[in-house]
């Protein structure tokens, strides 16, 4: 079934590619650092501009008290 141009994926388990798991592995341990860095940062931008559009009259102060609700509820 072909998904829908406009639909969000789903992550599928046993559609893994072996072949880029390998490749991953093979990543030198300080650069695996930054990946992980630049993701955490990538989360943080989406979480961000997702409490910025559900509180589009929020000061610079709400915001960053509405982020630390939030990723606390992560914990």
């Amino acid at each position: 079934m072909e998904p829908k141009p406009d639909s969000i994926p789903i992550f599928d388990p046993t559609a893994i590619d072996w072949e880029e798991i390998e490749r991953l592995r093979k990543i030198p341990g300080p650069e695996k650092v930054l990946i992980g860095l630049r993701l955490q940062e990538l989360a943080r931008t989406v979480t961000i501009a997702g409490i910025r559009h559900q509180h589009p009259d929020a000061d610079e102060e709400e915001i960053r008290r509405l982020y630390i609700e939030r990723i606390s509820k992560r914990r």
